[in-house]
């Protein structure tokens, strides 16, 4: 069994979703798009996924996504950015923000969202960019641990908010090289 990390196609997004909805049902996350994860995961930014190779009794092999992680240029819509942003006002520096990232429950414990992340920051190095992401918590514990792991800075606190009044306290944190 190998996992290969690469660029999202539009023939993954079907799996993507397949990948989406498990892990919600085991983590509630993330908290919007399951509804219709492809709308969800279907953005016009660059995103990776995680492919695992499995071989079958009969000696040939499927593929299956077990993995997928977003980067998008930071908005005003970002609340990691708008913190940042409003945490040092004379920042222009461009940011990205790491979004979507999830690993399917058979795919954890072998390193894939560390691989996820560092194709992302990777690329957003090649930009020129500082790169941001949240955590949800309490739902995104074992997430907030793996970025502290890897060197990310918490930043700060703040709210997250969508629907008819729903909210949930959101962890921000910046990359290494910020």
């Amino acid at each position: 069994m190998a996992t290969t990390i690469r660029p999202r196609t539009p023939a993954d997004l079907p799996g993507c979703a397949d990948a989406l909805k498990a892990v919600h049902a085991l983590n509630g996350y993330p908290v919007l798009g399951v509804d219709n994860p492809i709308a969800f995961l279907q953005t016009d930014d660059v995103s990776w996924v995680a492919e695992l190779e499995e071989e079958k009794d009969d000696g040939s092999s499927s593929r299956r996504i077990v993995g997928h992680i977003t980067l998008t240029k930071a908005s005003t819509a970002d609340i990691s950015a708008q913190l940042w942003w409003q945490l040092h006002p004379d920042d222009k520096t461009d940011i990205a923000v790491l979004g979507r990232l999830f690993v399917h429950p058979d795919g954890r414990g072998g390193g894939t969202a560390s691989r996820l992340i560092e194709a992302a920051v990777e690329e957003a190095r090649g930009r020129g960019q500082r790169l941001v992401m949240f955590a949800l918590v309490p739902r995104a514990l074992d997430a907030m641990r793996l970025y502290r792991k890897l060197g990310w800075v918490h930043y700060g606190s703040t709210v997250f908010r969508w629907g008819e009044g729903e909210e949930m306290a959101a962890e921000c944190f910046a990359s290494p090289f910020a």
